[in-house]
Parts: C-alpha cells; structure tokens; sequence
C-alpha cells in the first residue's frame, strides 16, 4: 500500500472516530439519549454556565449535524469548524470554572478537530 492511501485510510479513521464521539454526547444533547438530558435539559445547563440559548443551539446543531457531516464527509471543513468552535467555548468554560482537567480534554479536542480544518 502506497503512502497516500495509508494516509487516505488514516484520515478516514480519524475522521470516522472523532465523529462517533462528538455524535454521542450530541444525541445526549438533542434526543436525551445515552443519559443525556434532552434539548430542555441542555438548555438549562448552558444558561446556568452563563451560555444563552443561541449558542446552545449552536452546539447542538455542531455536536449532532456536524459530527454527522464530518462522518460522511460532506463538507468537512465546516463541519470541524464548529466542531472546534464548539470545543473552544467548552475549554473556556470549563477552565473559567476551575476545572482545569476538563479544559484539557476539551483543549485536546479541539486540536484533534483542527486537524480536519
């Protein structure tokens, strides 16, 4: 296998693995799903870390739409666009909160994400 198809076959993994994770805590967000909430739930949460409804939809739309989008990869570098907008608010929430751990997964993210961009 030549050095361009292992890289191709790479990037589809990275691709396809990033989005399954990012579409799960979507689904938490939007269906309620897998523990998660639901669309009240999360609206809820958002405005008690001082995030108003507007982005909260816009994560929503990111997490679930664009995780989908990245999987399929229809429109890649829009869809990791939000993505990494996503994870950028996610990363100065959590360390604005002194979670210091969480802002590093959501940093960690947010790199990988960069990479599709």
């Amino acid at each position: 296998m030549n050095q361009a198809k292992l890289q191709s076959a790479g990037l589809l993994v990275a691709r396809i693995g990033i989005a399954l994770i990012v579409l799960y805590y979507g689904c938490q967000k939007t269906l309620g799903v897998f523990g998660g909430h639901g669309i009240q739930g999360t609206f809820d949460f958002m405005e008690s870390q001082g995030i108003g409804k507007p982005l909260a939809v816009c994560s929503m739309l990111a997490e679930t739409l664009g995780s989908l989008a990245l999987m399929f990869g229809l429109l890649t570098r829009l869809a990791a666009l939000g993505l990494m907008a996503n994870m950028a608010v996610a990363t100065f929430v959590s360390a604005k909160h002194g979670e210091f751990g969480n802002a590093l997964l959501a940093g960690d993210l947010k790199v990988v994400n960069g990479v599709f961009y």
